[in-house]
């Protein structure tokens, strides 16, 4: 759906308290603690999960879909914006799920030396 420019910044301001739910509550695990292995700044997640608000504020389509919150759609999108991210920027090669645990049992527990 195609807004006026005016109407998608409104509904951007209406709406920019989302930002930080989805950056702390959904997003958090990308920035905080020990498991920040790809060093994704705050402010990296934080602009990512705005450009995904601001897709949001253009697209909502609310005679589409009129049973659908515009939080709801957005939350979505934001999120999509910030794994699209990821993908991106991550490596190229994909290790499958138990090739992962094992990796990190192994660096956990000072294996990392052990002859298999």
């Amino acid at each position: 759906m195609v807004r006026a420019i005016e109407e998608r910044d409104r509904l951007f301001e209406e709406n920019y308290g989302l930002i930080g739910f989805v950056v702390n509550s959904k997003l958090g695990y990308a920035w905080k603690g020990k498991t920040n292995q790809a060093n994704y700044s705050y402010d990296d997640i934080f602009q990512m999960v705005s450009i995904g608000l601001m897709k949001a504020c253009e697209k909502f389509n609310p005679i589409e879909f009129p049973d659908v919150k515009f939080s709801t759609y957005a939350v979505q999108l934001m999120v999509g914006e910030w794994k699209r991210y990821m993908r991106d920027k991550g490596t190229s090669v994909n290790f499958s799920r138990s090739i992962k645990l094992d990796h990190y049992r192994i660096v956990t527990m000072g294996l990392e030396n052990a002859p298999y």
